[in-house]
């Protein structure tokens, strides 16, 4: 999967370390929506529009965080793709654990963690309740 990005080739892949963990919850929506197909249940989206929790979170990050971050970003798209080898890659599959996106954010972006962490379960929980207090 590449996509040539302002004269770079880019795989996603190599871009998205965490690309198990995503496909993993994506996988996950599906057997929730095929679930709730069979007993007939209503599917509810709970999360909060992603445009205010992408403002909340850049606003929360400290002025040297901000600048980590979009060095990070540039980092990661102008690396070579020779830097990441399928097997690193397949490492990094097998050794993931749930907990290890959490791990590394509170490490390198702690301010993240309320905006993206806390507020989203607050907000989902919010959503749930919300959702079965309408359709009792």
């Amino acid at each position: 999967m590449t996509k040539s990005c302002c004269g770079y080739h880019l795989d996603y892949l190599e871009l998205f370390p965490l690309l198990p963990f995503m496909l993993l919850k994506n996988v996950q929506f599906r057997a929730a929506w095929k679930a709730s197909e069979e007993v007939g249940a209503q599917l509810v989206l709970g999360d909060r529009p992603i445009e205010i929790t992408l403002e909340r979170a850049w606003n929360s990050l400290k002025w040297n965080e901000k600048v980590t971050l979009i060095g990070a970003v540039v980092q990661g798209i102008i690396s070579s793709p020779s830097d990441v080898s399928e097997s690193n890659l397949k490492d990094q599959a097998i050794e993931y654990n749930s907990f290890q996106p959490y791990e590394r954010l509170s490490l390198s972006f702690p301010s993240l963690l309320l905006p993206l962490i806390h507020e989203r379960d607050v907000y989902l929980a919010w959503s749930l309740k919300r959702s079965k207090a309408v359709n009792n």
